[in-house]
């Protein structure tokens, strides 16, 4: 539908208004002819970010009126038989459902480049928020905001957020490169930046409060959490990013572990949250990281797919402690643990811990001593043997990752040096037993000559 239909939709269901309200028409305009026109508007979100969720917002709010018996009969008018037209008339959630979805949907307009724009955006997202709040507190609750337009308003915040901190770094860019001074600059943002992360900090408080009817909201949304984290990893330059980024999502693992089950920490905000404390390798950064993952490794196992360690975290923790040698292989033997409880993943290629890579990392502690040969071959033929006799499930494609990861510790094996030949040479016998032809390897016998 064009902005034109949409406009002339709105006309017209304008004029249905009128002449039932002069009894030119029997039939009621519905909530859901209401809520038609709203969702012609929703669509053109992405091409007119800044007029489309207004026109929702602004017909959701006639709807309200509609709602509230507050229609105003022209002076001198009686206007109580308009009451009593409209008394069966609601509003429902799905016409605030319909309307926080345009404003989600305009944050994916490409016109939207600068953070000015992002942000008028989330102003009239939260304005309508707080309206909605209003009429919870006036007794008006066809719609409680849940958490998932909580999750709405923040997103469109950290939109402009984001924004924002690339035109910083592009300014700071071109004045350094000028030889200008960037301090003032530097403030009139920062200022912003604070004025808008103590608003999403705001937000996770009042989605949480529950409107004083529950000690807690029961309906939180990890959308809203994830938003707001997000926000602050995007400006770790900021002095109270780390400190509000550990606050945030302990609160979140904190109601989790009480109960909270929709609230379950995610793989994604483990890796968020230590890549930017990673950012700035302090020691306390550094421990802090070590902490999470720790605590993500102890959910993972107790049970907890959401919470599966990522290779990413690995790496990023391992190229932190890259001076520290002992650290490092303290990790990677709890990522080796962690490896083999989801061994049976290899086989289909959907391991988060993959082979090669963990492999890889092993070999930045252990250049010539055999032990990540030795770790990889054990779980290799574990995997081999396993594909080997359930050998028609598996596709030429899993064979042949299969294959690859024979090479991997074959070269292993042949980079520790004479002690690795006889081992390198084993598992050309291993890969013809198991199916795998040792000519489609790339590593050939004459390598071990």
């Amino acid at each position: 539908m064009h902005d034109m239909d949409s406009l002339n939709a709105e006309r017209i269901l304008t004029k249905m208004g009128e002449l039932y309200e002069d009894g030119k028409l029997n039939t009621m305009p519905t909530p859901d002819l209401y809520n038609a026109v709203i969702g012609s508007w929703a669509r053109r979100s992405q091409s007119m970010p800044f007029d489309a969720p207004a026109r929702c917002a602004a017909i959701l709010k006639h709807m309200e009126g509609i709602a509230d018996n507050n229609i105003q009969a022209e002076e001198g008018h009686d206007n109580s038989s308009l009451h009593v037209k409209w008394k069966d008339f609601n509003v429902d959630e799905k016409s605030y459902q319909i309307t926080f979805g345009a404003f989600k949907s305009a944050l994916h307009c490409r016109e939207i480049t600068e953070s000015e724009d992002a942000f008028n955006i989330a102003t009239q997202a939260d304005e309508l928020l707080q309206h909605l709040i209003d009429r919870v507190k006036y007794g008006k609750d066809e719609a409680i905001p849940n958490g998932e337009i909580y999750a709405t308003v923040a997103a469109c915040y950290c939109k402009g957020i984001e924004l924002l901190a690339a035109e910083i770094e592009q300014e700071q860019h071109i004045l350094i490169e000028a030889g200008v001074d960037f301090v003032g600059i530097e403030r009139t943002a920062d200022v912003k930046l604070s004025s808008v992360l103590a608003r999403l900090n705001l937000l996770l408080e009042e989605m949480e409060s529950g409107f004083e009817r529950h000690d807690i909201n029961p309906d939180l949304s990890l959308n809203a959490y994830m938003e707001v984290l997000k926000a602050w990893s995007l400006v770790t330059l900021n002095p109270d990013a780390q400190e509000e980024m550990l606050r945030i999502f302990r609160r979140v693992i904190d109601l989790y572990k009480h109960g909270e089950h929709n609230l379950s920490p995610t793989s994604e905000m483990f890796e968020t949250v230590i890549h930017a404390l990673l950012r700035n390798r302090t020691p306390s950064n550094v421990y802090e990281a070590i902490e999470l993952l720790k605590e993500q490794q102890r959910l993972h196992l107790a049970g907890n797919p959401m919470c599966k360690p990522s290779i990413q975290n690995y790496r990023s923790i391992v190229a932190a402690l890259e001076d520290k040698p002992q650290e490092v292989a303290a990790i990677l033997k709890q990522m080796t643990l962690l490896y083999e409880s989801n061994v049976m993943d290899e086989k289909t290629g959907n391991t988060s811990l993959g082979f090669h890579e963990l492999l890889e990392l092993w070999h930045k502690v252990d250049k010539t001593g055999g032990d990540a040969a030795s770790w990889a071959e054990s779980i290799l033929l574990r995997v081999a043997k396993d594909v080997h006799e359930s050998n028609s499930r598996y596709s030429e494609s899993t064979k042949l990752l299969r294959t690859k990861n024979f090479n991997a510790v074959i070269k292993a094996w042949l980079e520790t040096g004479e002690v690795g030949l006889n081992r390198a040479a084993n598992l050309f016998d291993e890969m013809d037993e198991l199916g795998n032809h040792p000519l489609l390897s790339d590593v050939k016998p004459d390598h071990l000559r």
